[in-house]
């Protein structure tokens, strides 16, 4: 007699699609923080791009800093709880922590 429930998903199979789902909705946020900001850091107005961008060097590549910390319960993926900064004021929001 063989039963009729599927054979369950393996937990590495299970795991790695949390993350490739993880993944995909940072990127969402990440592009929706730089269209909301029009490309500019929120610290000093400075004009930034995305990493991923043709022009991009370390001086200019803009930043998606979390304002409250993954580990005191922040959402990577939600833009409203991210801003855009360039590498300095990015390094001054991690300072002042």
């Amino acid at each position: 007699m063989s039963l009729a429930f599927p054979k369950p998903t393996p937990r590495r199979a299970v795991v790695a699609q949390r993350r490739r789902d993880a993944a995909l909705a940072r990127r969402l946020c990440v592009l929706e923080v730089f269209r909301r900001e029009m490309g500019r850091c929120q610290g000093c107005g400075k004009a930034v791009v995305p990493a991923w961008a043709p022009e991009a060097t370390p001086f200019n590549c803009g930043h998606v800093h979390e304002v409250r910390p993954r580990s005191l319960g922040g959402d990577p993926s939600d833009p409203a709880a991210c801003r855009l900064l360039c590498p300095r004021c990015h390094e001054q929001a991690h300072r002042r922590r």
